[in-house]
């Protein structure tokens, strides 16, 4: 019996008569999306398409809602149409900042890694500054050069406080701060035209890259030659990591795209256990991946950029160490650091603070599997706790 090919589902058209003008309906169709009315939405996507069927926006948005609606095979195909429709575009445009900024984290979503970073070689996109206006940003920066600030980075992983010691490094040296980066963490790719900017000095950074070819090439070539690489255990991290999605990166307008870590509808539908017993099994293996990556580049001798790496157990038992730590890897004098204001500066996504809250949270069978990723090993070169879930699975990674 020969097996028939998988085939996608037709992309949908809605059959109406009536139009209204695209722009009307873009955004339309985004404020419905973000007032969580994604059927009423999609309506109004399906009617840009009847005025323009490849609109490359209009089908984002339906892959986006698709996704939404837990229907994953029309969520892909939309996604797929639109990335074809954005090269094409690109072909007779190219390097058009509208079309590559959302073709590059198109790509990013889909996995398809080596061809965003090609493309993000040409973006030219600005600064985009973090908590504060477009003036109050330009004033800092203008001073944190004329003060001969260099450009700190810090490398972190998803839900380990680095929101708060990025905001408190901010706040004590009058830094501004900006993303250098496009993408969602593990798919995150460094923009040469940022990084361009960044070589100036005078700018804080915080990035969830992974330590690819790409973004280690970038960063020689514009003279990042130090960062911080900030840790936590991903156990406790996941857990962190369950709680956000469902409660935010899930809700948000591009959030279902990004199918490594985010959950599918049917895992959200079911509450909470589902979605953490979700994470476990498909975001775990991307956070240890993170810590070992970046644990190997820190290893290798006379490697720029020089990596530091802290984490957020120390964070948590001494934050003016850790601080100074910090500082010090980067030069910059305890004098100049204004750790009165650092430590009043707002703690942001900071949910609990506890380190070891997933050993009452986690099942047994939990445990065992995420012990089979974050190993004994691991644990005793970080200092994070080990527990094994039985004596057999002890046993098996001693081996």
């Amino acid at each position: 019996m020969s097996m028939q090919p998988r085939r996608r589902p037709p992309l949908r058209v809605a059959p109406r008569p009536h139009q209204v003008p695209l722009g009307q309906a873009l955004r339309a169709g985004f404020a419905l999306l973000e007032a969580g009315r994604p059927v009423e939405a999609r309506h109004l996507f399906e009617q840009v398409r009847l005025s323009a069927p490849d609109h490359p926006t209009a089908l984002t948005m339906l892959s986006v809602i698709a996704f939404r609606l837990g229907e994953e095979a029309l969520g892909e195909a939309y996604r797929e149409r639109a990335i074809a429709v954005y090269r094409a575009h690109l072909r007779r445009a190219p390097g058009e900042p509208g079309l590559l900024a959302p073709l590059v984290n198109l790509l990013l979503a889909a996995g398809l890694e080596r061809e965003a970073e090609a493309c993000s070689r040409e973006l030219e996109l600005a600064l985009n500054p973090i908590r504060s206006d477009t003036a109050a940003f330009c004033a800092r920066w203008r001073s944190a050069r004329s003060r001969g600030l260099p450009t700190l980075l810090l490398v972190t992983m998803p839900k380990s406080a680095s929101e708060t010691i990025w905001n408190r490094l901010a706040v004590g040296l009058d830094l501004p701060q900006t993303h250098l980066s496009l993408g969602l963490f593990p798919h995150c790719c460094l923009l040469a035209s940022r990084m361009r900017q960044a070589r100036a000095g005078g700018l804080t950074s915080k990035e969830h890259i992974l330590p690819t070819a790409h973004n280690l090439a970038l960063l020689r070539e514009y003279g990042i030659d130090r960062l911080v690489v900030h840790l936590r255990d991903p156990r406790q991290a996941v857990l962190s990591w369950a709680h956000f999605v469902q409660e935010d990166v899930a809700q948000r307008r591009m959030g279902a795209v990004w199918r490594s870590t985010v959950p599918p509808r049917a895992v959200l539908d079911r509450g909470f256990e589902a979605v953490l017993d979700w994470c476990i099994d498909s975001v775990l293996p991307h956070f240890v991946g993170f810590v070992r990556a970046w644990a190997e580049c820190a290893g290798r001798d006379g490697v720029l950029p020089r990596i530091r790496i802290l984490t957020y157990e120390r964070f948590l038992a001494d934050p003016e160490g850790y601080m100074e730590a910090l500082l010090g890897h980067f030069d910059i004098p305890a004098g100049i650091f204004d750790a009165q204001a650092a430590a009043a500066a707002a703690s942001i996504h900071l949910r609990q603070g506890r380190v070891d809250e997933w050993r009452s949270v986690f099942t047994r069978a939990q445990r065992a599997r995420a012990n089979r990723s974050v190993t004994a090993e691991l644990c005793r070169r970080f200092g994070w706790q080990w527990q094994p879930s039985s004596r057999r699975s002890a046993h098996a990674d001693s081996l």
